[in-house]
């Protein structure tokens, strides 16, 4: 209840105190900060669409959309590196997609390292696959836990039909 409480607050804030509007009156439903970026801002609304914004200038992310739902978005959570966006709504569906800040942050980090010499100018790192799965009920909760002693992770997923289950393993660094 804490949790949805202080989600309700910051989706209050977001929307009228700092002035972050929604388009054509949709309402914020979840909110939830980046692990790492402090400027990283994702929000869930009415409509099903999963956005986040760059607070330094309070305006969407580049790619400002990171995936749709078919009814209003009840829970999200960035990943633990911050590079997956997992989020469930309303239809029952749930998504697990490619954070459009992370992919910004790591492309520019790329362009500028390409232009000067770097030492990790030949790291890769694995692009995220977006997945959509349907559940049994609508998600009211969704949180990543470690599944596995070698690294892997799941999403949980908490039901309004009291159901807790666990999708797949992510490797995450």
């Amino acid at each position: 209840l804490a949790c949805w409480l202080a989600g309700l607050l910051a989706c209050w804030l977001a929307g009228f105190v700092i002035g972050l509007r929604l388009s054509d009156g949709f309402e914020c439903t979840t909110i939830d900060t980046h692990p790492s970026l402090a400027h990283a801002v994702l929000y869930g609304s009415s409509e099903g669409v999963v956005r986040e914004v760059d607070t330094r200038v309070w305006k969407p992310a580049e790619g400002g959309v990171v995936t749709t739902h078919g009814e209003a978005v009840t829970c999200l959570r960035y990943s633990p590196d911050g590079e997956r966006v997992a989020s469930a709504a309303e239809d029952r569906t749930l998504v697990v997609s490619p954070s459009t800040v992370a992919t910004y942050e790591e492309d520019t980090k790329k362009s500028s390292e390409a232009a000067g010499s770097s030492s990790e100018k030949n790291k890769t790192t694995a692009a995220v696959v977006p997945c959509r799965t349907t559940l049994s009920d609508f998600a009211s909760a969704v949180e990543w836990t470690r599944s596995s002693p070698d690294g892997a992770w799941s999403l949980l997923s908490s039901c309004w039909d009291k159901s807790v289950r666990a999708h797949g393993n992510f490797s995450i660094a």
